[in-house]
């Protein structure tokens, strides 16, 4: 039997080196909690340059995360895997309990989609799609919905819908930083839950880069460590 060389059959583990990271607070009236609702963004550097990473983008319902999800879903992955050394901040190896202190800092001090815009060049989107088969008629399962049925949402953002498949489908784009725009996110995906359609509905968040009239108050990170390099007694 030839001799079998298994080193050849070990993947290469995918290294992450976040060099910052920022949590995005909505507003009050996004949904009927109590609790504040929280977009979280992790900041990698990679041989192009940085990508933002959606905390929580995997999951079926928009990562829209009150704060124990925030860290359910770090303990779950990201501080998991500072463990072995898979993930770092700013080239440095930590703590579990070191990266999670960053990312109490981070939610204590939330920006909203306006100061990220400022801060960081980014608006922050919320796209949502399905099928209007079972959606048109259907009748909002919240009180507190602004829409009594899915035909008043569609009255009230039809210029803004895109008709898609012979008008069989639909995809619409919110900016965050509209007033409203979270809320109504929040109960449109109601509707595609009441319709099964989550899984099928394409819902994500999305950072696209924006052009500042004063470039220089976005504070983008930086792919050098040496700019967030971790420091004894940080917070």
């Amino acid at each position: 039997m030839p001799f079998h060389d298994m080193k050849h059959d070990v993947q290469p583990r995918s290294l992450v080196n976040e060099i910052d990271r920022v949590v995005i607070v909505l507003p009050n009236d996004t949904s009927f909690y109590n609790t504040p609702l929280f977009i979280a963004v992790a900041f990698d550097a990679n041989p192009q340059g940085i990508a933002p990473d959606i905390i929580g983008a995997s999951r079926m319902n928009l990562p829209f995360l009150a704060g124990y999800q925030l860290f359910s879903r770090l303990c779950g992955d990201r501080a998991m895997r500072t463990v072995d050394g898979d993930l770092c901040v700013s080239g440095e190896v930590v703590t579990p309990e070191r990266y999670l202190a960053l990312w109490r800092t981070a939610i204590g001090q939330p920006l909203t989609p306006d100061e990220l815009t400022d801060r960081y060049a980014y608006s922050v989107y919320a796209v949502l799609g399905g099928r209007l088969e079972g959606l048109r008629g259907q009748r909002s399962c919240w009180n507190s919905s602004p829409f009594e049925t899915f035909d008043h949402f569609e009255a009230a953002y039809r210029e803004r819908i895109d008709y898609l498949d012979d008008n069989r489908q639909f995809r619409v784009e919110f900016d965050l930083k509209q007033i409203h725009a979270a809320r109504d996110v929040f109960y449109l995906e109601s509707f595609l839950s009441s319709a099964n359609q989550l899984q099928e509905s394409r819902s994500s968040i999305e950072l696209k880069p924006v052009a500042l009239s004063q470039p220089h108050l976005a504070t983008m990170p930086s792919a050098q460590p040496d700019l967030f390099s971790i420091t004894e007694g940080a917070p």
